[in-house]
């Protein structure tokens, strides 16, 4: 059964704040970042729209030492899967949140640079 289903996800974004390092209650580190991926479509009058999604990055075990050193801003592909947190806010309300816990995270070059390396080869 295991191999019909794939819970994948890659990302690649800017971090859109310095990487922060917590504490489990056993106390295994684990970082914590936020990233910014933009999508964007061209409407039919013409204008260009974007849309900007912040994504929650959880990483755990060998990936902590590496992303504990991500800063705003750091261009980054992420590669992980998609989790999904439940809470009660009230009796009567239960949200939801998602993360991606992290497997692989690789610091790019930044955009621009990437593009011109692209052009030049």
């Amino acid at each position: 059964m295991a191999g019909i289903y794939e819970n994948n996800i890659t990302l690649k974004g800017y971090v859109g704040n310095d990487a922060e390092t917590k504490t489990t209650s056993k106390g295994s580190e684990f970082v914590i970042f936020y990233m910014a991926t933009l999508s964007g479509y061209k409407a039919k009058n013409g204008e260009w729209n974007n849309h900007t999604d912040w994504h929650r990055v959880a990483c755990f075990g060998p990936t902590v030492s590496y992303t504990q050193k991500l800063k705003s801003g750091d261009y980054v592909e992420v590669h992980g899967e998609l989790r999904c947190h439940q809470y009660e806010v009230t009796p009567e309300e239960t949200r939801r949140s998602w993360e991606v816990r992290a497997s692989k995270v690789v610091k790019l070059p930044p955009y621009d640079a990437a593009k011109k390396a692209d052009k030049t080869e």
